[in-house]
């Protein structure tokens, strides 16, 4: 039965996925920060993880990019740093690949030689040899705050391909395809990245939001979407840009939106000193605590794709330090066409991003991740029971498939037995023969 093991073994392997936990620095903000401090926080903040790298293994802080298609580690420096560094020289694993430094020019570096060592992230991806770029010159897009950048962005035009994780992981047959999906928790800003799989897999297809990436006027590719609607208050306004930005704590809007918002709700609040606005790099609003923030709903919509999602003032309400903000916030240099979706948007809907055929999407409903691992070891879904869209066909159908191929596989196998029990009892065929003249 050994064949059989094996080939088991792989099935099983075959169904696995990777799961990367990340940090949000606005999960450790500080509570009595001004306002504009506040929402300059929730502007630039940066996603992160931790990684085991190198034997013996070096601990070092990695950002989260959503931005770059490339895993790249920074060089270490001879000036001293306010985080760990990874130093390839005590590495006994350490692998340089290419022993040149090339020059890049579509990359968030400048120079960098192609190499390999061990890594460890999360539970389920550890001591795997994972390439990476090690970068010996850093650009203006470097992420110098920390040790190293784990790309997740768009298939890039220049270096290896296999320096996106998602890309060696999958060519490695360690997951089985492309997919990456976002999931934030519930009652902070960290989650987890699950690549591997697409964990609404059950559900009929027919509730997926999705649409090719967006192309920017420079013909970059991003994550996100061309050409939607915004529908506010019988108000329409049009972005020929929608980019998604999971480490962005807010919505980051133009300047038109502002003005409508202002003439259809905080301008009287304003008069009556209970809102407030801010005019400050970002512009912001922001009440007192027990202003009933009911502002409306934005419906974003590309009619010619069927494709929408909705936004209302449970989504885009954040209390801090006795005040309710309102995480829409206007840049003054934004154009009217382009606008950023950040953690508003998507901790509402788990974002699902193929790299490999280049979409990006949802499904109109959130299931909760963790319980779905739990209801998967029980062998009973709730989602099942309590969500009409569930597909039980759907559901099913990889492990009947499954389990038919394994029958089928055992039958074999037992036909193969029966075969070679049959030839080894089988008479030998003497070669002793009589010859006769042929008349």
């Amino acid at each position: 039965m050994i064949e059989f093991n094996i080939f088991f073994i792989l099935i099983s392997f075959s169904f696995e996925y990777i799961i990367i936990p990340f940090s949000s620095q606005l999960s450790n903000i500080e509570q009595n920060l001004s306002p504009s401090n506040f929402i300059n926080a929730m502007a630039n903040n940066e996603l992160y993880t931790n990684i085991n790298i190198g034997t013996p293994y070096q601990s070092i802080k990695m950002c989260i990019n959503f931005n770059s298609f490339h895993t790249y580690i920074l060089q270490k420096q001879k000036i001293k740093k306010q985080f760990n560094e990874y130093n390839e020289s005590i590495s006994s694993s350490f692998k340089l690949l290419y022993n040149k430094s090339k020059s890049f020019q579509e990359c968030d570096f400048d120079y960098a030689y192609y190499a390999s060592d061990k890594i460890s992230i999360g539970e389920n991806l550890n001591d795997n040899y994972i390439n990476f770029m090690l970068v010996t010159k850093k650009s203006s897009t470097t992420k110098s705050n920390f040790a190293g950048s784990i790309g997740f962005g768009v298939v890039g035009y220049d270096g290896p391909i296999d320096t996106g994780i998602v890309y060696y992981l999958k060519n490695k047959t360690i997951i089985d395809n492309y997919f990456i999906t976002i999931v934030f928790n519930k009652n902070n800003f960290d989650g987890k990245i699950i690549i591997g799989e697409n964990i609404y897999e059950k559900y009929n297809k027919d509730y997926l939001q999705s649409l090719n990436i967006l192309v920017d006027y420079e013909y970059h590719l991003f994550w996100g979407w061309n050409f939607l609607n915004l529908s506010y208050n019988n108000n329409n306004l049009y972005f020929k840009f929608v980019y998604i930005k999971p480490e962005l704590g807010v919505i980051m809007a133009p300047m038109n939106l502002k003005e409508l918002l202002k003439q259809n709700f905080f301008d009287e609040k304003i008069k009556e000193k209970k809102c407030y606005e801010s005019n400050s790099f970002y512009n912001f609003y922001y009440c007192d605590e027990d202003v009933d923030m009911n502002i409306g709903d934005f419906n974003f919509m590309n009619k010619n794709y069927y494709f929408s999602f909705l936004l209302n003032s449970n989504d885009l309400i954040y209390n801090y330090n006795g005040k309710k903000f309102f995480l829409i916030v206007f840049n003054t240099i934004l154009s009217n066409e382009i606008i950023y979706l950040g953690y508003p948007f998507l901790k509402k809907y788990d974002i699902i991003l193929e790299q490999d055929k280049r979409i990006a999407g949802f499904y109109n409903f959130q299931i909760n991740f963790d319980d779905k691992e739990k209801e998967k070891k029980k062998g009973d879904s709730k989602e099942e029971k309590i969500n009409p869209n569930f597909d039980k066909k759907n559901n099913n159908t990889k492990y009947i498939v499954l389990i038919l191929f394994l029958i089928i596989m055992i039958i074999l196998y037992f036909v193969f037995l029966q075969f070679r029990n049959y030839k080894r009892k089988k008479k030998p065929v003497s070669m002793d023969f009589e010859y006769s003249e042929i008349i």
